[in-house]
This record gives C-alpha cells, structure tokens and sequence, in this order.
C-alpha cells in the first residue's frame, strides 16, 4: 500500500508544530490542602493550619520572603527603617483588590490596626 506524499508531510508537520512550546506555556502548581476551605477573617479568629496555607497562597502582605528566607517587596515597593528599627515607612506599589479598588495606605494601616488589636485573635 502506497501512501500520498503530501497528506504524510502535513501530517507530520502539525504533529510537530503541536509540540513546539509557546511563551503563554507556563507552568501550574497545584496544592491540595482538603477540604473546602472555611473562609474567615484572620483579624477575628486564630486560623487553622489548612487556612494559613491558604491565606499564605492567595494574600499579599507589605513583604514577602523568597525561596531561601530573604525579605522581598510584596505591596510595599520599597521601604525605609528609621529609629533603630523602631519605624517602617512603605511606599506602595500600584495594586488593586480582588474587586478592581485600588488598594490605598489608608485600608494596610485599617488591616495593621485590626491585626494588632487587643481584642483580634490574629498571630501577628
């Protein structure tokens, strides 16, 4: 059985530009965690192990560390420590809620004030 020259050349031809990787190729991590998650305010309630993960994966604080521990910008862009290591001031980056808001220094020092009330529950 003879087959056509040009059918075979497509053939092959598409079989391998299927498998050339594109830049819009990224890789996707998964984590399983359990269950659904209950969402809570961690300003008002000591979180679970389960929901820490969870807040550590999809929150963002003023910093962050790396891979090996050091400190990186997070919201804040950069920052300056004064007084002996007394006072912090952050400048923001450009960055916006889940909802499109632009996040402001106004609602980081509302989200200080309720982690560190003496009443919250937070771990901060």
């Amino acid at each position: 059985m003879r087959f056509p020259a040009l059918p075979l050349a497509v053939a092959l031809a598409l079989i391998a530009g299927g498998c050339e990787r594109r830049p819009d190729d990224v890789a996707v991590v998964v984590s399983a965690i359990g269950g659904p998650p209950e969402l809570r305010d961690p300003t008002k309630v000591e979180l679970g192990f389960t929901q820490n993960v969870l807040l550590g994966a999809t929150a963002q604080g003023l910093v962050r560390f790396d891979a090996v521990g050091g400190i990186e910008p997070g919201i804040a862009e950069r920052w300056i420590v004064t007084d002996g290591g007394r006072s912090y001031i952050f400048r923001l980056r450009d960055a916006q809620w889940a909802d499109g808001t632009r996040i402001t220094a106004a609602d980081v020092v509302a989200s200080m004030r309720a982690a560190i009330a003496p009443r919250g529950r937070s771990t901060l």
